[in-house]
């Protein structure tokens, strides 16, 4: 899929009409990075699911649910034996099917061999240095295919943060404006009561924003950034149900673009894969060490700050008060909301408002 900052990208999910297939299980999830999985078995959870993730002996990624049929022991607790994994309660052995090939305390001639016992495997891929599970029944799309990734000029820096909140307001922080003054001051944004306005679209289970009026407002980088302060092609993207994408596009030719996934690991749980890739011409190469600190920096103040507003939400159980910059939330809202109840996000009505707020 090639990448286009300036219009809606092909949908990533497609309409199902089983209300019952319209769930959040139905979407490609990251479970691990690759370079994680390597020659032990590992312990992931999605949406409260227990997952255990291993590599056979071709090098390929396999996923079961973490559970023993014998006795319910932890299989990412136990080791990677020719391709199959061990559980290591009573050594019970299940090969990269999901079928239970040695049962130890009978001996090879096991009467349970016979029966073909099988646990439960979850289907995965991996694609751009991810590896993705899919939970449910039916996929209602592919997993996200990153712009640029790998391609000539290009550095990416991979980061990845357990968040103490839930996956819509953390997808929401990843493309509000206004909290930038405050929670990254001088890092990400100054505060200069300067007017931004932006068109917002909601179409295809996405919410799409295009900004005006940014030009130098990028802290103590604008200097490097945009030193000719001319305009920046700012655009947000959402794509249901948990992906935001963040593209920088400045006069110079440079680009910077920021890529979460959102994996919802509980109800108030989000892990968060995130992928600064940029094109900095002669600088790319040299400005990876400092965008990788810069940008956890970011992330350790958001990470804070979602922690504080969960723990209020969860004690508090207050509504909202919008803004006209909390629109591009509400249309967010509204479709991780309808996914949520079992319904079509793509049935929500298409909008487009124009907004305008201050920083």
């Amino acid at each position: 899929m090639q990448y286009v900052a300036s219009s809606f990208i092909k949908p990533i999910i497609t309409v199902v009409q089983d209300s019952n297939k319209n769930s959040e299980k139905n979407f490609w999830y990251i479970v691990a990075e690759s370079s994680e999985l390597k020659s032990k078995p590992i312990k992931r959870q999605i949406l409260g699911e227990l997952l255990v993730c291993f590599r056979d002996k071709d090098g390929k990624p396999v996923v079961f649910l973490d559970c023993c049929l014998h006795r319910s022991g932890q299989l990412s607790q136990g080791w990677v034996e020719d391709g199959a994994l061990v559980c290591p309660y009573h050594g019970w052995k299940y090969d990269s099917g999901g079928h239970v090939c040695r049962v130890p305390s009978e001996g090879p001639e096991s009467p349970l061999l016979k029966k073909s016992l099988k646990t439960k495997k979850i289907l995965c891929k991996e694609e751009q240095g991810y590896i993705y599970v899919l939970l449910g029944e039916q996929s209602l799309g592919e997993p996200f295919r990153y712009p640029y990734f790998k391609q000539k000029n290009w550095a990416t820096v991979r980061l990845k943060n357990f968040f103490h909140n839930n996956v819509t307001n953390c997808v929401e922080n990843f493309i509000d404006i206004p909290h930038t003054v405050f929670v990254h001051d001088a890092i990400f944004r100054l505060e200069k009561g300067h007017k931004v306005e932006a068109l917002v679209k909601r179409q295809n289970g996405q919410v799409h924003t295009s900004y005006k009026n940014e030009t130098n407002n990028l802290g103590s980088f604008s200097w490097f950034l945009n030193p000719s302060g001319g305009e920046i092609k700012h655009i947000d993207i959402f794509f249901t149900p948990n992906i935001t994408n963040v593209t920088y596009d400045f006069p110079n030719g440079w680009k910077y673009v920021i890529t979460s996934q959102s994996v919802p690991v509980s109800n108030w749980q989000t892990m968060v894969y995130t992928d600064i890739t940029y094109d900095f011409g002669f600088w790319t190469k040299l400005a990876w060490p400092i965008v990788k600190r810069q940008a956890q920096k970011v992330i350790d103040q958001d990470l804070r700050i979602l922690k504080e507003q969960g723990e209020n939400i969860k004690l508090f159980r207050r509504k909202f008060i919008n803004t006209e910059a909390d629109l591009i939330h509400e249309l967010i809202t509204e479709l991780r909301d309808t996914l949520q109840e079992g319904e079509d996000p793509l049935g929500l009505p298409d909008k487009e408002v124009e907004i305008s707020f201050f920083i």
